[in-house]
């Protein structure tokens, strides 16, 4: 084992490099964005009002994981098959983990927004529910791209099922989920 460590030092070192120096610029930028951010009084920064910091402070570390193990998978000397199924794999939590702050920061805009023009509570419920539905179904769709499947078909018929709930008339759709509470 030692052996061929020796032997191919070259190869091991170069995706290792790569791998922290990633990891060493996403810690570097997380830092300078949380420096400007913070820069601004808290009265007249929208931006730290409606974006949390500490929401995206460890994901940022976790994505800049994921950029650096795959571009030290694509500089190493893995098969094509074992670089392919990890690029996958990476993108999909790459993915999830995008989902998952992107959903946090628009219920925190739609909160915030909202309660600035007093809105009803059942509105606010409402419209975060809707933000959080379209970005998982979008997140899904890229997470199928990504594994190869295709999604032309699916986002045909969403769109055309979307198209159908609307140009229903409204008695129409209450006699519909009328059957369903029997």
């Amino acid at each position: 084992m030692t052996g061929w460590m020796f032997a191919n030092w070259f190869q091991i070192i170069v995706p290792l490099l790569v791998f922290v120096t990633v990891i060493i610029l996403g810690l570097w930028a997380r830092l300078a964005i949380y420096k400007v951010i913070n820069r601004q009084p808290q009265k007249t920064n929208l931006i730290s009002n409606v974006i949390n910091i500490k929401d995206i402070w460890n994901q940022f570390l976790i994505w800049f994981i994921l950029i650096g193990a795959f571009i030290a998978v694509q500089v190493s000397i893995f098969p094509a098959p074992g670089k392919k199924l990890t690029e996958e794999g990476l993108g999909s939590i790459l993915v999830l983990s995008l989902t998952w702050t992107a959903i946090t920061f628009s219920v925190n805009f739609i909160r915030f927004y909202l309660n600035k023009t007093k809105a009803a509570q059942p509105l606010t419920v409402m419209a975060s529910n809707i933000i959080k539905i379209i970005i998982m179904v979008i997140s899904v769709l890229i997470t199928l791209e990504i594994w190869g499947v295709p999604t032309f078909p699916i986002f045909i018929i969403l769109i055309a099922s979307i198209f159908i709930l609307v140009s229903r008339p409204r008695n129409y759709l209450t006699k519909s989920f009328d059957l369903f509470q029997d």
